[in-house]
């Protein structure tokens, strides 16, 4: 039976994890420039953020505040008020929305506080936060958000 010296199994087994090593590298993702991407990923990273009154960091969210916290991080200033954000915004009809663009309901009585504004991401999702909640996914096809849609508002080409 031959003699295999240890000193020269250590090359080899260098050369064997190297060559293991590189096939595991993971390429990391690039740069997010698509702007829609930018804000359903900037609001989708504030899931279970708090409900904070005018807040728009990421110490606490109101539903405005959400909104202008994500479009920022694509270089797009927004007023801080849901009405604000709607007037200002290109009025679409529903079914032309897309991942970014901004979904109105009224909560109560038509009056600029009961306004309420989210981030739709796609397959009839959108992020939000609820008064007195946290950062959250919804469905708006259910008939309880169906029946308060007000207006979707597009500022992303």
């Amino acid at each position: 039976m031959p003699v295999v010296k240890f000193a020269s199994l250590i090359p080899l087994s260098l050369l064997a994890l190297w060559g293991l090593a590189g096939c595991a590298l993971v390429e990391l993702p690039s740069t997010r420039t698509n702007m829609r991407d930018v804000v359903v990923d900037e609001a989708v990273a504030q899931l279970d953020r708090p409900y904070r009154y005018q807040g728009n960091d990421s110490l606490g969210f109101d539903s405005a505040g959400l909104a202008q916290y994500a479009y920022q991080k694509s270089g797009i200033q927004l007023p801080a008020t849901p009405g604000a954000q709607r007037a200002q915004g290109q009025s679409i009809v529903p079914s032309a929305v897309r991942n970014g663009d901004l979904v109105f309901f009224s909560m109560g009585n038509n009056s600029p506080q009961d306004l309420h504004v989210g981030i739709y991401i796609g397959r009839s999702r959108m992020v939000h936060i609820t008064r007195n909640g946290r950062v959250q996914i919804d469905m708006i096809d259910t008939p309880y958000w169906q029946r308060r849609l007000l207006d979707t508002v597009s500022y992303l080409p």
